[in-house]
């Protein structure tokens, strides 16, 4: 995106990093009308040679960081000012529910925010993108006229449709019920963490409530297989040892090796 004598293709984490501050640093509100609207509208260059806007280039590098997830672990500080970044850019968008509808339908902004509560981030390590939520929920309840998000049924419609899509709504609920239980059983649900998980579950429910939605259990064998899930333990919800973290729990962990990512203590809990 910037001139910075860098080859094509030869992007550090670290200079996206700081082009990402600088481009929030540029919609700050005392020079939205200039250069923020720029950056909404204008083509740039990712430093790939393909033609992307600034929020594409925000969703590539946010994936990318939670690609890692398995591998090197998720850079939070990428992560979280992504989200910042997005949430400046559609505060400065002359459509700010067309910015919304492209972040939903084209950018998959729904599923990169479900993949981020799924993996569990500390208290503090994604808060851009529990306030992008916030944002999303914001737009399905506020009916002030002077509000620079008018709800519109377009707005609605395409926010429901992605979180019906694959159950994620309902996965994510049931991820984060679990992750609050087996929390609570571990510190007693007064941590930071178990605050950090509340939050999440309360504005992630309230978000698919306002739309309609309605929580279903799934059965006790299904497992949340579209999300980037961290479920401790074996995987099958009805075995002893779903959910547990100890020492002998570990050493008879099967990964499997289709995903890489589910885990089962032995091929019949996998089976089932």
């Amino acid at each position: 995106m910037l001139s910075d004598g860098l080859e094509k293709g030869k992007m550090t984490d670290g200079h996206k990093l700081v082009e990402l501050c600088l481009v929030q640093w540029m919609t700050d509100e005392s020079c939205k009308d200039s250069l923020g609207r720029f950056f909404v509208t204008e083509r740039q260059s990712s430093g790939s040679g393909d033609g992307k806007n600034v929020a594409e280039v925000v969703v590539a590098v946010v994936a990318d960081a939670l690609a890692q997830a398995e591998v090197t672990g998720v850079n939070w500080e990428i992560v979280d000012m992504g989200g910042a970044v997005l949430i400046s850019l559609s505060n400065v968008a002359p459509l700010p529910m067309g910015t919304l509808i492209e972040y939903i339908e084209r950018l998959e902004i729904v599923q990169l925010a479900a993949n981020i509560y799924t993996l569990g981030p500390e208290e503090g390590h994604a808060q851009a993108w529990s306030n992008l939520v916030d944002l999303f929920l914001h737009c399905t309840t506020c009916r002030a006229p002077n509000c620079h998000f008018v709800r519109t049924e377009a707005y609605e419609n395409s926010l429901r449709s992605k979180l019906e899509q694959n159950s994620l709504w309902n996965n994510v609920v049931h991820s984060l019920l679990e992750r609050a239980r087996t929390t609570a059983a571990s510190d007693g649900g007064g941590s930071a963490k178990a605050k950090a998980i509340k939050g999440q579950w309360v504005a992630w429910t309230q978000l698919g409530k306002e739309l309609g939605l309605v929580y279903k259990p799934p059965p006790p064998s299904a497992l949340v297989s579209t999300l980037r899930g961290d479920i401790d333990g074996c995987w099958f919800a009805e075995c002893e040892r779903h959910g547990k973290v100890d020492e002998e729990t570990e050493g008879k962990l099967l990964r499997c090796s289709a995903c890489r990512r589910a885990k089962y203590c032995s091929s019949a809990c996998q089976q089932k």
